[in-house]
């Protein structure tokens, strides 16, 4: 029996390894996830030393205290100082790595607005079950909403005021694009419960709660097409709340634009002459 208890100990550790070495962390795909997988490899490779060496020795005392039949049962002797030293032990190692980690968020938190100079903006509102982004258009100003004409069916989910002139140029997907190297600021809200802007492979989460508008910025690295999930338990359909996030260069980006604000542009004349 101790044999074979060792040898899953030992197994256990083996795997983890593995699993360790299989690279299974995205990204790093913005400003803030290549810190931040620093700071996982860091506690993964700490931690991850620190159990191999406990499953190892925890395999070698059980053998080295293995007993036959015909031998006795003997009292194990305590082992003050060595369990006092293990346990100093990992209280500094986990102090140390909270903060390290504090650091780290201090220096590339994403609260707040962005800084420079060609920024995107784009408001993110989320909505039982689906994400709608909304991009300013060419006068860089979001147009008004009015809750009384939130209408999914009718193709104005956020309650566009197609009347007011800001928003005449705004523009509605269910698919979020971004041009490569340049920074972002949205804005998140939600308009039932709350719920959490989660894109892995950008290194961040942030909830949208009720009533708040919560801006934050990063600035994506890398294209691609990334995972957008909503990281708070948000109702029956939880499971539906995901969407596609568009990384492009500049050039493809500008040609998205123009090509959502066309149909954009189309359905707000549509619905403009519908209204009286």
């Amino acid at each position: 029996m101790a044999r074979a208890l060792t040898a899953v100990l030992w197994l256990i550790a083996v795997a983890g390894i593995a699993l360790f070495a299989a690279g299974w962390l995205p990204g790093p795909a913005s400003t803030l996830s290549a810190p931040l997988r620093e700071q996982f490899l860091i506690n993964f490779v700490l931690l991850g030393a620190v159990f191999v060496i406990v499953q190892c020795v925890l395999g070698w005392v059980i053998w080295k205290n293995r007993k036959t039949p015909n031998e006795e049962r003997t009292k194990t002797k305590p082992f003050g100082k060595l369990e006092f030293l293990w346990l100093a032990s990992a209280a500094l190692l986990f102090l140390a790595l909270e903060i390290i980690g504090t650091r780290m968020w201090n220096e590339y938190k994403v609260i707040g607005p962005a800084t420079g100079t060609s920024i995107t903006r784009v408001e993110v509102t989320a909505l039982q079950f689906r994400w709608y982004f909304r991009y300013p258009g060419s006068d860089n100003n979001f147009g008004a909403i009015r809750p009384e004409l939130t209408d999914a069916a009718e193709g104005n989910p956020l309650g566009l005021d197609h009347h007011d002139r800001a928003s005449a140029d705004d523009i509605v997907t269910t698919e979020l694009a971004l041009p490569v190297g340049r920074p972002v600021e949205m804005i998140l809200r939600s308009h039932d419960v709350i719920h959490s802007f989660f894109v892995p492979a950008f290194g961040f989460k942030q909830d949208a709660v009720p009533g708040q508008d919560i801006v934050i910025h990063f600035t994506p690295t890398q294209e691609g097409v990334f995972d957008i999930e909503c990281a708070e338990l948000c109702g029956n359909g939880h499971h539906q709340m995901n969407a596609k996030l568009r990384v492009m260069n500049a050039g493809a980006y500008q040609a998205w634009l123009a090509s959502h604000s066309a149909a954009a542009h189309s359905a707000q004349n549509e619905a403009t002459a519908v209204r009286p």
